[in-house]
């Protein structure tokens, strides 16, 4: 799970696939569009740089979740957790 990350920091952040076992691996991804004015241009490029790499097979899963009008708040992150919380626990299907 990983909620409103600070990707304009590190914008081209590389994920080490030496150590990683993705197998069955779900990642729920979540951005606000209020949050700055390239957070959902960096989030979008995150999920495909993950999508693209070796850290990710075919046994994994990405959710993108975005609220265009979400903002780096707390308020916002409790909104989406019991959303989160479920695809990554309780839901079966694919999204």
């Amino acid at each position: 799970m990983i909620f409103s990350p600070s990707l304009w920091v590190v914008p081209e952040l590389k994920i080490n696939t030496e150590k990683a076992n993705s197998a069955d691996t779900k990642i729920y991804l979540y951005a606000g569009g209020d949050e700055s004015i390239t957070m959902i241009e960096h989030i979008k490029s995150f999920k495909d740089s993950l999508i693209s790499s070796e850290f990710v097979k075919e046994k994994s899963n990405i959710n993108l979740s975005i609220n265009k009008q979400g903002k780096h708040s707390e308020t916002y992150w409790s909104d989406e957790f019991p959303k989160a919380i479920e695809w990554l626990f309780f839901n079966e299907k694919e999204v």
